[in-house]
């Protein structure tokens, strides 16, 4: 971050002269992403909040309690008139008059940017959230105030708000907000069938991928429908991990009475193409032959409850289990008639705020 200015005029009486005239300053785009992390029955803290129309909006569209802080007595006597708040206090940023996890959200709104000790302050703000800290700053030089003293550029938050935990970034046009998790991550593991050369998904999971820039996903990959460059073009990807899903999948019954000499077959075929020895058999219809030789080989299935009795002991990841953390689409709808293809599901998974496994990471005997 660059610093702009070395007079610093932020004092509480700049402030209370501030607030005494000011009008409203409401952006709908920039409170909306703000107020991203906040549910009904929150505590929410508002440090730097000024005259509380940040804390309006979000008791407009949530059942919170709200607590305003900020260095002007003014502004805050303006937010209790106008019923912006239910309690408000001066305080200093630097040693705030709370408890550490008093708040579920703690909120720092266009304040950094005029503070001398800009982490010293976010340390501050980190020490008495329970859930998330929502930070907004103006992006680079795009707003000009006799008040700031720097000026913010993306990889200035990320450094100084990565260690507290997870980060996503929103753009606004009148700022950026960064959003910190302070709880323990959550690990998503996301799946989807049918991957192959011949649809479109990955332009679907690229666009995800701009937007999360830690997702990652386990594509059931058809190897008949796929060149060698193209899948040697995936493999490159980080973030995608490419496992067999039949042959051809010309319907969901491909692998249904493949012998064990086919199934030996068929791996023998796939090994050079540097695929993770797992399978998911089309449609979860799978043969004792093809267990028998997935097992031999070293390879662990994807599968299904009603398969438990007949599967010999192996690695295995069972996608009946629709806990909150494994999320299973197809991208294709190739032998089947499925309704929760990834393009249609978008909003869902950029809904989706943690970390990111595979499902070889997470298997299971």
């Amino acid at each position: 971050m660059d610093k702009v200015r070395s007079k610093n005029i932020n004092t509480k009486k700049y402030w209370d002269g501030f607030y005494k005239n000011s009008k409203d300053d409401i952006d709908l785009e920039r409170f909306e992403s703000l107020a991203h992390v906040v549910k009904d029955g929150d505590k929410i803290l508002d440090v730097g909040g000024g005259s509380g129309e940040l804390l309006e909006y979000i008791g407009n569209r949530f059942k919170v309690k709200r607590t305003l802080c900020d260095i002007s007595q003014k502004g805050i006597d303006k937010a209790l008139k106008l019923g912006r708040t239910e309690k408000g206090l001066v305080g200093d940023i630097y040693k705030l008059p709370f408890k550490s996890k008093s708040f579920d959200v703690v909120l720092c709104a266009e304040t950094l940017e005029h503070l001398e000790n800009p982490e010293a302050a976010v340390k501050e703000l980190m020490r008495v959230a329970k859930r998330y800290v929502s930070i907004s700053v103006p992006f680079g030089s795009a707003i000009q105030d006799e008040a700031h003293l720097f000026e913010y550029m993306p990889e200035d938050m990320v450094n100084m708000l990565q260690p507290y935990g997870y980060l996503r970034i929103y753009q606004t046009s009148g700022g950026m907000i960064m959003v910190s998790h302070l709880e323990k991550k959550t690990q998503y593991i996301v799946d989807a069938d049918d991957f192959c050369e011949d649809n479109h998904g990955l332009q679907d999971l690229m666009f995800i991928k701009s937007q999360i820039p830690n997702f990652k996903i386990t594509l059931f990959t058809i190897p008949g429908r796929c060149s060698k460059k193209f899948l040697n073009k995936i493999k490159k990807l980080d973030w995608i991990d490419m496992v067999p899903h039949g042959w051809l999948h010309p319907d969901s019954y491909e692998c249904l009475e493949w012998t064990y000499e086919q199934s030996k077959e068929y791996l023998k075929k796939i090994k050079p193409l540097g695929l993770t020895k797992g399978f998911k058999a089309p449609g979860w219809q799978i043969s004792d032959g093809m267990y028998k030789a997935l097992k031999e080989e070293g390879y662990w299935v994807a599968d299904q409850e009603y398969n438990n009795h007949r599967r010999p002991k192996m690695p295995h990841y069972n996608l009946e289990d629709y806990s909150h953390y494994r999320k299973h689409y197809h991208i294709g709808h190739l032998g089947g008639h499925n309704n929760n293809a990834i393009r249609d599901r978008i909003q869902e998974i950029l809904s989706l705020e943690g970390e990111f496994g595979f499902i070889k990471d997470s298997l299971s005997e």
